[in-house]
Parts: structure tokens; sequence; C-alpha cells
């Protein structure tokens, strides 16, 4: 946005016997969004005497189109009125310029705000040829509202399924993980039972030779064998259990990427229907724009 520049000069001027006249000079010295400088309006006094022209107010959109630029143009179209871009206002009292300056410059910045809104909202000299009836354009804005909505509830649905593969692919490297310690743990209680069997063979042979090998038999080996099938056993439970959980997981993880798959589905269709009511209201709309 370009800013209008307006210079203001306030000064006080002592009139003699205690009256004084409060001066303010106000210029506007670059037009900015405005279409030129010139934004007070005046009203022409005697033709003769501009010192009997009288500042009228801050001009209108209106005002600063069809309005004289200046004093000589309106004289010769014999207008009552004109633009400038000076003001010079005088007030007796302080109170009342001091309100008067503030009021001044809440004028001008609103005339500003009114040529823009004009300019921008209004203001179409275009000559182009528009076609009736046409389309609310609360209910057009409100469509493109729906579908920006519906295209964004796809995008986050997409990738709802893509996290859904994610954790479905890690749930089954988590399974076969388990499940080749559960081949660990299989081989290790057959080993354990291969182990007893052999053991219980041994046990017989060796009662026979004496206390001395009964001793060493219950006090060393059999401990430590029944120790290792202990915790073979114990290992081979656990994992069992994490197989089973595991197994669980896949399918939970198989399940939510079919419900999300699903819902993509559901919010692709919803972006097309919303797309669809769009372009039926406004065929040249683009989906990019919103």
């Amino acid at each position: 946005m370009e800013y209008t520049h307006i210079e203001q000069d306030c000064y006080g001027v002592s009139l003699g016997s205690e009256e004084e006249a409060y001066h303010m000079e106000t210029s506007v010295t670059e037009a900015g969004e405005l279409p030129h400088t010139q934004i007070f309006v005046y009203s022409l006094g005697k033709v003769s005497d501009p010192a009997t022209d009288t500042f009228s107010r801050v001009g209108s959109p209106q005002d600063i189109q069809d309005l004289k630029l200046n004093r000589d143009d309106a004289i010769a179209a014999e207008e009552t009125e004109y633009l400038t871009s000076f003001s010079s206002l005088v007030y007796p009292e302080l109170t009342v310029a001091v309100q008067a300056k503030k009021a001044l410059r809440t004028r001008i910045n609103q005339l500003i705000r009114n040529w823009v809104a004009y300019r921008d909202n209004f203001e179409d000299r275009t000559g182009e040829v528009q076609v009736f009836p046409t389309v609310d354009p609360d209910l057009e804005d409100s469509l493109k509202e729906a579908y920006a909505a519906a295209r964004d509830a796809r995008i986050e649905a997409e990738s709802a399924v893509e996290d859904a593969e994610e954790a479905l692919e890690d749930a089954k490297t988590e399974l076969d993980h388990v499940l080749t310690l559960l081949s660990v743990y299989d081989n290790e209680l057959i080993f354990c039972g291969n182990l007893t069997t052999t053991f219980a063979n041994y046990v017989s042979q060796i009662d026979t030779e004496g206390s001395a090998a009964t001793n060493y038999r219950t006090g060393t080996l059999e401990p430590l064998i029944t120790a290792f099938c202990t915790a073979a056993q114990a290992s081979h439970t656990t994992t069992s259990n994490q197989v089973a959980t595991q197994r669980k997981a896949v399918e939970d993880a198989t399940t939510a990427k079919a419900e999300a798959e699903s819902a993509l589905a559901a919010a692709q269709a919803a972006e097309d229907a919303a797309l669809a009511a769009v372009r039926d209201a406004c065929p040249e709309f683009d989906p990019t724009t919103v």
C-alpha cells in the first residue's frame, strides 16, 4: 500500500486585548492510494476575491472524482465548489481548535479508507457484460470453504493411511522377530527333552557305581540340567505370549489400515462432491486458489 502524506502546522496568534486565534494549516504532499492530492472541498465566495472562499469539508470518493481540481476551473464550469490540496482554518478557542485538529485527521483517514474500498470493491468501468442470475457471493464463498475443508480432510486421510501402513509393517516385522525367537526356544525344549531322557538312562547306570557317583549326580549335574531346562521353558512361555500379543497387534494394524483406507475413500468422495458443487455455481473455479 502507498501512503498519503499530510503536513500540518498548528499555531496560535495574539490578536491583542488578550484575544487569540488558533490556526491550522494542512497540506497533502503525496497522494498515496488517492488519485490526486486535492481532497479539501471549498465553496466559492466572491469570484473576484479568493479570500472569501470557505472550507466546506473533507471530500468523499464522489467529490474527488466529480469536483474541479482548482478554483479557476470551477469558475469556468460555473460550479460552486472545487478541490484543493491545502486548507487553512482558524478557531477562536483552543478547545475547539484541538477537537478540530483531531476531527480533520480522522476525516482524512476515513476518506482514504473509503476511497480504497470504493476503488477495489465498487467501481467497475470495464464495460464487461454480466450475466444474471448469478450465485449469491456468500453462497459461493461457503461452497469454496466447504471444498477447501474437504480437501484438507482428504489430505489428512491420506496421511492416516500412510501411518497405518507403516504401523502394519512394523507389527509384521516384530512378529517375524518373535517367531524366530520362538523357533529357537522350540529347539531348546526339544534339546531339553532329549537331554532329560539321556540323563535318566545315565542315572540308572551311574547309581550302580556307588554313593560317590550318586552324590555327584544329585549335587552337580542334575541341578544344572534342571536349571537350564527350567530357563528354556520360561523363555519359551514368554516368547509364546509375545507371539500371541504380536499376532493380535498385526490383526489390529490390518484392521486400522482397512479403516483408514475406507476413510480415505469417503474423504475423496466428499472432496469430489464439494468440488462439483463449487463448479456448478462457479464453472471457472480453480481449486488451487483456495
